[in-house]
């Protein structure tokens, strides 16, 4: 009897130990590059750029973000309107496809940091989490500069 509870018990042991490691090798294959935010003073607004590179087969989505610099974070995509002005519009998701890098930039797709809780200065360093649909979450450290 005690041989089969420990045979239960060793496989569901190394039933976790799988499931983790196949989580973490899922989120290996994204790779976050080159990250920087903008300068910004405490409870206005600054934003933050990157590249995500997604190496898998499967396509995969951004679906939000924290900073611990901010009080709300959210995805944003800046157009340029038929008058000529420019309109920054909160995005649901966005969209990594299968073995591509998709750049988040100025003039562009960026994540929205608002309300500050302290000023960005230059060689400040920030706390990201981004969550990802398929992914999970992959935290970044976030390095402030001009642009």
């Amino acid at each position: 009897m005690m041989k089969i509870a420990h045979r239960i018990g060793l496989g569901l042991f190394l039933s976790v130990i799988l499931l983790m490691s196949a989580c973490a090798s899922r989120q290996s294959n994204l790779t976050i590059q080159d990250p920087w935010a903008r300068l910004g003073v405490a409870g206005g607004n600054s934003a933050i750029y990157l590249k995500i590179e997604n190496a898998t087969k499967e396509d995969d989505a951004l679906i939000s973000a924290s900073c611990d610099a901010a009080m709300m974070t959210e995805l944003h995509m800046t157009q340029m309107m038929d008058d000529g002005t420019m309109k920054m519009e909160p995005q649901e998701k966005i969209s990594i496809p299968a073995g591509q890098t998709v750049e988040l930039k100025p003039g562009g797709l960026h994540i929205m940091l608002m309300n500050l809780k302290k000023d960005l200065k230059t060689g400040d360093t920030l706390n990201l989490k981004l969550k990802f649909e398929k992914s999970g979450e992959i935290e970044v450290s976030v390095p402030v500069k001009e642009p």
